[in-house]
């Protein structure tokens, strides 16, 4: 129930003024009021100051109304023993109303000039009424009226205001804007802390546990690695409920379902706890953006994501799926950032297995299945690289295996294959080194995937590793190795003409230029639309002086990419050289 106390005074040296009327106007609203059970008047006139604070202990309101005389910045006109004035400075109503702030919400001082005595009061009390000049009677009489009958009717104090203002102006009366206010949240409603439902505190606790368990559940699957949506959604739901809990405690108008807000309102701290659950609402957004953020960066840890081979329970007698993990785990023990993770699920098509590998941010995802028979064994294991060096990876021929089930039974067929997907796996984490210009570390993940090469496995392609090995010797400008590398990549396949432009490019930097335009040559002959070789011959011919066969190849380099910004540069060398100033001018202009 809302307490409101009238404390009214006018001592017998002061002018008269119609309090009684003014409490009988507020008796007459509040016996209007079809919720005034929810209301209890106290009214004490001729107070006095003991009156005051014992009324105050005693009664503990929640609106305190002030009717009688003020005397601007000197204070408020109360009563002494003998019912004289005592005038009761601004600094002391602030200090007596500073120990009442828990229960006090409002306070309304209907005097004139109390307007000083409101900003007083307003330090510790979060709404105050008060008068910036002289008020009538009649005026002071109509502004109470239309206060409390918006009170009353279940508006807030900011509404009731407003109202009490608006009863003087409907009477055509100057004074309607001599009423001031001061409040901070302008939805503070006095009928906030009415009632209080008794499952108030489980609903808000059981709302807080439902957040609380969906973020431990979001962030056990982040432990987990999985970054998928069902892990986004689990944290997005923790996020927005414990928002919403902070916002319901801030706003003193919540009320959801019978809810009172007036639950919190009893403790003590409740002022330092809205302006938590105000921090709270502005740091939720912050973390939900920065993290969201983050899970969108890739990992910096390279996770190779094996998949469940087993499709039923005799074929798990094999622990085909365990020794594969167990060769790669044990193949990438040197390699801190290198995790090799098990799905412990089946993956059947190869959009699932991207689908999975990007939850669980994964650079490599292993999957396949195999069957058995009597006597035979087939596998079919998938290859998938999520990386960007997935554009440099070559096509890689079937995996598919057929051996006798004598191999599945002693595990011959499982190291073999877990040696292929050691091999892959090795490759394409240089590959992911080579992207980041990591040459060292590159050049040794494709080392140890030449150490896997035998009979079983070189139709998987070896001689790309030499390729981006020896490009990861180039860019170290240890060009001998770059060229025995290149050296064994064409001998795995004389028609590789990334092989001949690549060994072109490290005769240029080792200035011989006739074996590089060889080179080069080769590289046109087997893929005609290279730019690149053309660009490579083209600088090859312009440091042996041979200018107008540069400029041919560059030409012939732009005809074919017109966007191929080197070309142009290096074209403006040419010009350059042979000063011709202006083409040359033009060229790095476009280059730019």
């Amino acid at each position: 129930m809302k307490k409101i106390l009238i404390l009214s005074a006018n001592p017998i040296n002061t002018n008269n003024l119609r309090l009684d009327e003014e409490v009988r106007e507020i008796q007459a609203a509040w016996e209007r009021a079809l919720n005034r059970e929810n209301f209890e008047l106290i009214n004490k006139g001729a107070v006095r100051i003991d009156e005051l604070r014992r009324t105050l202990l005693d009664h503990k309101p929640q609106i305190v109304h002030f009717s009688g005389h003020g005397t601007g910045t000197d204070g408020l006109v109360l009563e002494n023993n003998s019912g004289e004035a005592q005038i009761v400075s601004t600094q002391s109503l602030s200090r007596f109303f500073e120990l009442s702030k828990e229960q006090v919400e409002c306070v309304l001082l209907n005097a004139c000039y109390s307007e000083t005595q409101a900003e007083a009061i307003f330090q510790h009390i979060d709404c105050v009424i008060g008068m910036g000049q002289s008020i009538p009677d009649n005026s002071a009489i109509l502004f109470s009226k239309g206060f409390y009958d918006a009170i009353f009717g279940g508006r807030n104090y900011a509404d009731g205001f407003k109202f009490g203002c608006n009863n003087i102006d409907l009477n055509n009366l100057s004074e309607f804007n001599t009423s001031t206010i001061k409040i901070r949240h302008r939805d503070f409603s006095p009928e906030d802390s009415i009632t209080t439902q008794p499952y108030a505190p489980l609903f808000f606790i059981g709302t807080v546990v439902f957040g609380l368990i969906i973020s431990l559940l979001g962030l056990f699957r982040l432990v987990l690695n999985d970054y998928g949506l069902i892990t986004r959604i689990l944290l997005g739901l923790g996020l927005i409920t414990f928002w919403l809990c902070c916002a319901y405690i801030y706003y003193p108008s919540s009320q959801i379902a019978g809810f009172n807000i007036n639950f919190f309102r009893r403790f003590k701290q409740y002022k330092k706890l809205r302006r938590l659950a105000l921090a709270g609402m502005v740091i939720i957004p912050l973390l939900t953006i920065t993290g969201f953020y983050i899970l969108e960066l890739p990992t910096k840890d390279i996770i190779v994501l094996l998949a469940d081979f087993e499709t039923s329970a005799d074929q798990k007698n094999y622990r085909v799926t365990q020794n594969i993990f167990n060769k790669l785990d044990n193949a990438f023990q040197r390699y801190p950032d290198v995790k090799v993770q098990r799905l412990n699920k089946i993956i059947t098509n190869r959009q699932d297995a991207l689908s999975e590998g990007k939850s669980h941010k994964a650079s490599i995802v292993i999957w396949g299945n195999y069957g058995v028979t009597n006597t035979k064994t087939q596998f079919e294991p998938h290859f998938e690289v999520l990386r960007n060096p997935k554009k440099y990876l070559p096509k890689i021929g079937s995996l598919e295996q057929t051996a006798s089930i004598s191999e599945l039974n002693n595990f011959k067929l499982q190291l073999r294959l877990s040696k292929q997907m050691s091999y892959l796996t090795h490759f394409t984490v240089g590959l992911i080194r080579y992207t980041v210009s990591d040459w060292k570390q590159a050049i040794n993940s494709f080392s140890e995937a030449l150490k896997q090469g035998n009979d079983s496995i070189k139709v998987l392609n070896q001689k790309i590793v030499y390729l981006y090995r020896g490009n990861s010797y180039l860019y170290k400008k240890e060009y001998d190795r770059a060229l025995a590398d290149y050296n064994q990549a064409i001998k795995l396949d004389q028609n590789y003409a990334q092989a001949y432009n690549s060994r072109g490019i490290s005769y240029t930097n080792k200035k011989d230029y006739d074996r590089a335009i060889a080179d080069y040559n080769q590289a046109i002959k087997l893929e005609p639309n290279s730019a690149q070789a053309y660009i490579g011959r083209g600088v090859s011919y312009n440091n042996k002086k041979e200018y107008d066969r540069a400029l041919a190849d560059y030409n012939q380099a732009i005809k074919l990419e017109p966007n191929y910004a080197q070309a142009y540069n290096d074209r403006g060398n040419s010009y350059l050289y042979k000063k011709e100033y202006d083409r040359a001018l033009a060229d790095y202009n476009q280059a730019i």
